[in-house]
């Protein structure tokens, strides 16, 4: 609950800074912006028990079809942690 608040705070700190100059930096200002409201569906999912696949974005109804995202990574570890299908883990490796 505490790292949602923070994260609420910072997506309000974002939302509140003042439009960069130039197209590369009004490019960088919303990036930050969107990175800060994927945290918060992030949280929001996390705290209402909601798993979603990190491959292709759908949820995950059975935890009997998800594999740990640190068991697919091509190095062994993820960047982000979560749970992909066990069919979209299969597609990335064929993919690659």
């Amino acid at each position: 609950m505490v790292a949602a608040r923070a994260g609420v705070g910072e997506a309000r700190r974002r939302r509140a800074l003042p439009a960069r100059p130039g197209l590369l930096g009004e490019f960088e200002r919303v990036k930050r912006l969107a990175r800060s409201v994927v945290v918060l569906c992030d949280h929001c999912d996390t705290l209402a028990g909601i798993r979603v696949c990190l491959a292709c974005d759908v949820r995950i109804k059975d935890a009997a079809e998800a594999v740990p995202s640190e068991k697919v990574s091509p190095s062994g570890g993820a960047l982000r942690s979560g749970y992909v299908h066990a069919e979209c883990a299969n597609e990335v490796r064929r993919a690659r």
